[in-house]
């Protein structure tokens, strides 16, 4: 077996199965042997890049005293260390942040040299002058603040060189909802479509859109007339792995709120109930099990839809009605639209929708709040002047 060394730190060597395996001693034994940390690879590089990944996480502070560390290493070790706790789908969204926006611009900058010019080059990238969403510009911005506010807690760097980075107008678009007559255009085309009630709930509860998908008929309960939200189904991206989009389903909604009974009309109750016989005798025809543990909304082989089947049969049913714009969760602004329209306490659409507060629900659609509401609303501006 051949042996060779890396920098003459650290034994590496090339196994008879093809792999590379390197052996750092990272510490003594109680005996007094060494004791030793093993990495493999399939190549002599990807061992040269993990061995000098544990050298700068177990010797941190000579590293950055030394200004061997870059942006790139430390948000890496960074994720590992201090950030293990993160939910699945949001620990894949700051990975690809990091390598997707921040690596190419100043992951090769060194930690201790890193100045807020850099980031505010490599932010104004991300945000383009406007043709990308802000929340993306924030997004960007906080895993990389959150990475080095960790280093300056470490004495790694003397400031958080995020702190002065200066944000862009906000562009956020206005939230545009269905007016009635598109609504009922919406409604007519859904006739005669395998998946009506799948669109009229999405329509008549204000759900997100991965709320339904993941809807069994033990969540939805006909004689108190109301769903249970209490899981949704999540797309997540790995760039690194062998099937680089998946689907599943999370048992924890977007917030504590999200988690919730979302009351129904009689309407949508009937439908649902049809909708429930309708599928019991498919099911017995076909020879499959149904209990109601089933999903409600199944895709054509009685498996759980994917987003993105939903949200081109969203567009096709939209353009089908004579409708140019609109997503689905054009449907859920339409909804609290219609809730507004129908003179709803604010705090219950707060809550049918699964904000985490009523300033939420106001923020987003005070816009749309029809003159009546909007007073109504306007009247805790008083309280201000109790303090004058």
């Amino acid at each position: 077996m051949a042996k060779r060394r890396a920098n003459k730190e650290g034994s590496i060597t090339k196994r008879k199965d093809g792999k590379w395996l390197a052996i750092f001693k990272v510490g003594t034994q109680e005996n007094g042997k060494p004791k030793n940390k093993y990495i493999y690879g399939n190549s002599q590089r990807e061992v040269l890049q993990k061995l000098e990944e544990l050298k700068i996480s177990m010797n941190m502070g000579i590293q950055s005293e030394r200004g061997d560390i870059t942006v790139s290493q430390w948000c890496k070790i960074w994720l590992e260390q201090y950030k293990k706790e993160l939910k699945p789908t949001t620990l894949v969204s700051y990975s690809n942040n990091i390598r997707i926006h921040i690596n190419p611009y100043i992951g090769g900058v060194k930690l201790n040299e890193l100045q807020t010019g850099q980031i505010q080059y490599m932010l104004d990238r991300v945000y383009d002058g406007g043709k990308k969403s802000i929340s993306l510009f924030i997004k960007v911005l906080n895993v990389l603040n959150g990475a080095l506010k960790q280093a300056v807690k470490n004495k790694m760097i003397k400031r958080n060189p995020c702190e002065d980075i200066v944000y862009p107008a906000n562009n956020t678009k206005e939230i545009r909802c269905y007016t009635l007559q598109e609504q009922k255009a919406f409604e007519n085309a859904l006739e005669g479509e395998r998946n009506k009630v799948l669109f009229m709930t999405y329509l008549y509860t204000g759900t997100r859109l991965g709320e339904l998908p993941a809807l069994t008929w033990k969540d939805i309960h006909f004689e108190e007339n109301y769903i249970d939200i209490n899981k949704k189904v999540v797309v997540i991206h790995q760039f690194y792995a062998e099937k680089k989009t998946q689907q599943q389903i999370q048992d924890f909604c977007k917030t504590k709120m999200s988690k919730r009974k979302i009351y129904i009309t009689n309407k949508l109750i009937t439908l649902l109930e049809e909708h429930k016989q309708q599928q019991i005798k498919e099911y017995e025809q076909l020879g499959l099990e149904w209990t109601e543990e089933t999903i409600v909304f199944p895709n054509e082989k009685n498996n759980m839809f994917y987003v993105r089947n939903i949200q081109a049969m969203f567009r096709r049913i939209r353009n089908k009605a004579g409708i140019s714009y609109g997503t689905v969760h054009t449907l859920r602004h339409s909804y609290a639209s219609r809730c507004f329209e129908a003179d709803i306490n604010i705090k219950v659409i707060s809550q049918q929708l699964g904000h985490k507060n009523t300033k939420i629900t106001y923020d987003t659609y005070v816009h749309i709040m029809p003159a009546k509401q909007l007073e109504e609303v306007n009247k805790l501006n008083k309280l201000d002047s109790l303090f004058e």
